[in-house]
C-alpha cells in the first residue's frame, strides 16, 4: 500500500498534486452512503484491528454540504467531501488521509474552521478550508519538528451547463516549518551522526487565493522566508 493508504487508484488533480479517484459516487441516501465509504477504507495495518466507521459531520453554515470522517482504524483516517443532489448523495470531494496523533512521538491535528457555499458566476461553489498541524519528536538524536499548513478546497456543487459536481481545485494557503534541539537532550553517541546539522531549521510562506466570477482560481506567493525561493503563482480552473 502506497504511504497515502489509498484503496483505490490516484489521478491527477488540477493544482498538479496527487489525488484519488473517488468511491461511492452513485447517487444514495446518507446513510448509505456513509456504509459504501467504510467498507471502501482499505485492511487494517498489520496488528491492527479494522475499525472502518463513518461519521458525517455538520455543516450548519452549508446545508447539502458534510464532510464524512472514515476511520480505518485506531490511527488512521480520512475525510470526504459528500453532497446532496437531487437524486441522492454523492462523494465529491477527498481531503486526503491523515493519521490520528500519539503514536511514537508523532501528532497529528486536522480542522476545518471555514466552510461556506456561494454563487459565483453561473455556478454554485463550496470553500472547505483546512488546517494541519504534524509534530515529530525524535529522542534518538534529540530533535523535534513541527509542520502548519493551511489549504482551502473549492467544489463545484452545480456546474455551468449542468454536469456532476465535483471539488477539482485544493490550492495551498500558508505554510510552516521548524526543526530544533530539544532542549537539554543529546543524541545518542552511536547515531549521533544522523542528527540534523545547522539547527534551527525554519521556513514559512504564505500564498494569496483569489476567484473570478469565470472560475479562476490564483494563487501566488506573498511572503516567503526564504529569500531564494523562486517566485510562485498558478492559475487553476474550476470549470
Amino acid at each position: 500500500m502506497s504511504p497515502s493508504r489509498r484503496p483505490w487508484p490516484a489521478a491527477p488533480r488540477a493544482d498538479g498534486e496527487a489525488a484519488t479517484l473517488l468511491p461511492c459516487v452513485a447517487p444514495q441516501p446518507l446513510e448509505a452512503l456513509c456504509a459504501c465509504l467504510a467498507a471502501a477504507a482499505p485492511e487494517a495495518r498489520t496488528g491492527m484491528e479494522n475499525r472502518r466507521t463513518c461519521a458525517p459531520l455538520e455543516s450548519p453554515a452549508a446545508p447539502g454540504l458534510r464532510l464524512a470522517r472514515v476511520e480505518y482504524n485506531l490511527i488512521e483516517a480520512r475525510h470526504y467531501v459528500v453532497h446532496e443532489t437531487a437524486a441522492g448523495w454523492v462523494t465529491v470531494g477527498d481531503l486526503d488521509y491523515f493519521t490520528v496523533g500519539g503514536w511514537n512521538g508523532v501528532h497529528n491535528e486536522i480542522a476545518f474552521p471555514s466552510i461556506k457555499v456561494f454563487a459565483l458566476g453561473p455556478a454554485r461553489v463550496a470553500r472547505i478550508e483546512v488546517e494541519r498541524f504534524l509534530s515529530d519528536t525524535d529522542l534518538g538524536i534529540a530533535e523535534a519538528e513541527a509542520t502548519e499548513t493551511t489549504e482551502v478546497m473549492f467544489c463545484v456543487l452545480e456546474p455551468p451547463g449542468g454536469g456532476a459536481p465535483s471539488c477539482p481545485v485544493t490550492a495551498p494557503i500558508s505554510y510552516e516549518y521548524e526543526r530544533d534541539r530539544i532542549e537539554g537532550e543529546t543524541p545518542r553517541p552511536e547515531i549521533a551522526d544522523l542528527a540534523t546539522p545547522d539547527m534551527p531549521v525554519r521556513r514559512d510562506w504564505e500564498n494569496e487565493v483569489r476567484l473570478s466570477p469565470d472560475g479562476v482560481v490564483t494563487v501566488e506567493r506573498v511572503r516567503d522566508s526564504d529569500p531564494t525561493a523562486a517566485p510562485f503563482r498558478r492559475e487553476l480552473r474550476l470549470w
